[in-house]
């Protein structure tokens, strides 16, 4: 079996980043982690809400091309999802930027349900990122005092 050149760049890649996981968790005070607590209030703040945006971001984008399947058969059952996706394609930063205000699910798991909704990824992105602003600068707050 012939491995290409961008297969293995990839897997490198994957490995970098594992490492990267790893040193951190062995060498930062995972339990302090957090980007008020490492850079101070202002550029902490920052730090996470780009942070939390390119999570939010790439789950979303994982969902809706290699996990759709999934998330959809998972859905089936729901038909009360159904209305949500129909107000979503309606008026869907509006929405968004809600379920992200009052979160009634984790994050994660509203990452992947946005997914296989008609929403745009900027639409995403920008409601996402400012609905996260409140509990991003909240948690940077915190993370400032143990500094």
């Amino acid at each position: 079996m012939a491995v290409s050149s961008s297969s293995l760049f990839r897997l490198s890649l994957l490995l970098l980043l594992l490492a990267a996981i790893v040193t951190a968790c062995i060498t930062l005070p995972v339990e302090k982690l957090g980007g008020g607590y490492l850079f101070g209030l202002p550029v902490g703040f920052v730090a996470d809400s780009i942070g939390a945006t390119i999570g939010a971001t790439a789950a979303f984008l994982l969902g809706r091309t290699i996990g759709k399947p999934y998330v959809i058969s998972k859905l089936k059952d729901y038909p009360k999802f159904q209305a949500v996706a129909i107000a979503i394609q309606r008026s869907g930063f509006k929405i968004i930027l809600l379920l992200r205000l009052v979160p009634l699910l984790p994050f994660n798991m509203l990452n992947c349900l946005l997914s296989v909704t008609p929403v745009g990824i900027v639409e995403y992105m920008l409601a996402s990122w400012l609905g996260m602003t409140p509990i991003t600068f909240a948690l940077a707050y915190v993370g400032k005092g143990y500094s």
